[in-house]
């Protein structure tokens, strides 16, 4: 995965764009990585319930 775009108004919640043009960001989710101690699992897509993890953190960040 490279972006992620939360449901609804893509502009919703936004800081204007700086003067590069560019969307300003609030957070970065670094996710992946060898996920040794998981037998080399999608960490990112590892479900807990019925949520990936990487949704769940992506929820936490929004707003």
């Amino acid at each position: 995965m490279t972006a992620y775009e939360p449901p609804g108004d893509p502009g919703a919640g936004t800081d204007p764009a700086p003067a590069s043009g560019r969307a300003g960001y609030d957070a970065v989710v670094l996710a992946g990585g060898a996920a040794r101690r998981l037998g080399g699992a999608d960490k990112p897509g590892l479900r807990v319930g019925a949520r990936a993890l990487l949704d769940r953190v992506l929820a936490a960040c929004a707003g």
